[in-house]
């Protein structure tokens, strides 16, 4: 299970990696708009990168659902993990389409210099994601510290964009 695992994530850190790339552009150009005090800007490097991490996550989706299982082989000849990692691979399917959010947002918040509601954010996700194992793992096995994991990245997104709007109002 544990080399099934880190093969599994080692597609998610591919996948992390590059959506990673759009939250590294943004802060630059974030940091840029928010430094000028220029709405206009700011709105449009949020909806032209998130466009673009969005389109890139769909992609990694995409890649993982009809190639995921010849990749796995790429990390592993051997059989029994190949196997129970293809048994888990539709968590990391489905990973980049939910990541994308908090990693995107996470750009936004560096760029805009916000890093206590960044930090502030990670806190409770991360309380969030031991809640979630705590349960899920016990009634679940590796389903449920999958789901806990998602979660986890599903509150990323979810509590740095109910600070966003605080970031407009300051621009």
């Amino acid at each position: 299970m544990l080399a099934a695992n880190a093969v599994l994530l080692n597609l998610q850190a591919i996948a992390s990696y590059g959506l990673d790339g759009f939250a590294n552009a943004t802060e630059a150009l974030v940091g840029e708009a928010v430094g000028a005090h220029d709405a206009l800007k700011y709105r449009a490097v949020l909806r032209a990168s998130t466009q673009a991490a969005g389109i890139a996550a769909a992609a990694f989706s995409m890649l993982f659902w009809t190639m995921g299982g010849h990749i796995v082989h790429w990390f592993t000849n051997q059989a029994p993990v190949a196997s129970l990692a293809i048994r888990y691979l539709p968590w990391v399917i489905g990973m980049p389409l939910i990541a994308v959010w908090g990693f995107q947002l996470d750009g936004v918040f560096i760029g805009a210099t916000r890093t206590y509601d960044l930090r502030n954010s990670m806190i409770i996700s991360l309380a969030g994601f031991l809640a979630f194992s705590t349960v899920l793992v016990r009634v679940m096995g590796n389903d449920g510290l999958w789901m806990a994991f998602t979660g986890f990245m599903a509150l990323r997104g979810i509590t740095l964009s109910l600070r966003l709007k605080g970031i407009l109002q300051h621009v």
